[in-house]
């Protein structure tokens, strides 16, 4: 798993591919 790396915990963690993590409400 590179690049984008989504888990869903009930908010989406979206890591991008710099390794940042921006939190995305779906």
């Amino acid at each position: 798993m590179s690049g984008l790396l989504a888990e869903k915990i009930g908010m989406t963690q979206v890591f991008d591919k710099n390794g940042d993590r921006v939190s995305v409400t779906v």
